[in-house]
């Protein structure tokens, strides 16, 4: 068997074998089981520095740079975090950029733009309704594309 049909046999097994990929009822505790079980892989996948309440200015992050990914790049973020409890995960870090130009040499260059850079995430969302049994919760992926970082960029010049 080639490569290309066993990535062609992956793919398949994972639209045949996806789970939530239409809603389905499940019961309190298996809700309570799955929120808990992916609250801690989205944390422990992504590895998130979260400083809570991060207000630092971009002067200050530019006389930091150091510490996390987040902290020593030339478009430095901080996160946000969202609680959605009809979510799952219900915790999401958000990043946002804290300056508006790059750290270049120490300090901010405004010739530069900091810019989000997104990633899509699948999440699970849940509901009362439509459950033939009123105490089972109805659950259905989605998909919700997240700001995870920042990027220096050169900026569009109108012509």
């Amino acid at each position: 068997m080639t490569w290309a049909s066993l990535q062609t046999v992956f793919l398949g097994s994972l639209l045949v074998f996806n789970d939530f990929s239409s809603p389905r009822c499940i019961s309190k505790q298996e809700l309570k089981d799955l929120a808990d079980r992916s609250q801690t892989k989205y944390w422990n996948k992504w590895n998130v520095s979260v400083r809570l309440p991060d207000s630092r200015s971009c002067m200050q992050a530019a006389q930091e740079m150091r510490g996390a990914g987040n902290n020593r790049c030339v478009s430095p973020w901080r996160y946000r975090v969202e609680q959605e409890d009809d979510r799952i995960p219900r915790d999401i870090a958000f990043a946002e950029c804290i300056c508006k130009g790059c750290i270049i040499d120490g300090q901010q260059n405004q010739s530069y733009n900091s810019k989000l850079v997104f990633a899509w995430m699948k999440i699970l969302k849940k509901t009362t309704g439509k459950c033939q049994d009123s105490i089972k919760y109805m659950v259905k992926k989605e998909f919700i594309k997240v700001p995870v970082g920042c990027t220096c960029v050169v900026p569009n010049y109108m012509k």
